[in-house]
């Protein structure tokens, strides 16, 4: 597993891993999919690609995660792969793929949001700690 819970007294919290940025994002993505719903059950059936413009690695998280969450609750459609990254300085590009469902699944959390509270991104030691609403 690329992440793991933390303790949290009242929003949802995990650490996720990775070798670098890209990885840490990426997997990012898929544990933010995976608390909503077993991504290990699901094919691949829809593919996106999004470009997202911002100030720092922190804000590009969690505009990318909020577009996972996002899609999901507006379209049915959960996003837990990266196929592909791109980052620059100040702007960046991800494809991602997921599964498209036709009626809403039963979910194992309803996530609000990815949040900046206690928002903590280490590449250097391969880790990032988010928070979720409820």
């Amino acid at each position: 597993m690329n992440y793991k819970f933390l303790e949290h007294t009242a929003d949802l919290s995990i650490r996720v891993f990775g070798n670098d940025l890209s990885e840490i994002i990426c997997n990012s993505v898929f544990a933010t999919a995976d608390l909503i719903y077993p991504v290990k059950r699901l094919s691949k059936n829809a593919r996106t690609g999004r470009n997202y413009s911002f100030v720092s690695r922190e804000e590009m998280l969690v505009k990318i995660l909020t577009d996972v969450i996002n899609e999901f609750e507006l379209n049915l459609t959960l996003y837990f792969c990266c196929d592909s990254l791109e980052i620059k300085e100040k702007s960046a590009f991800i494809s991602m793929s997921g599964h498209a469902f036709t009626r809403m699944p039963s979910v194992r959390n309803v996530l609000k949001s990815a949040t900046y509270h206690d928002l903590s991104m280490n590449a250097v030691n391969g880790h990032v700690d988010l928070t979720f609403d409820l």
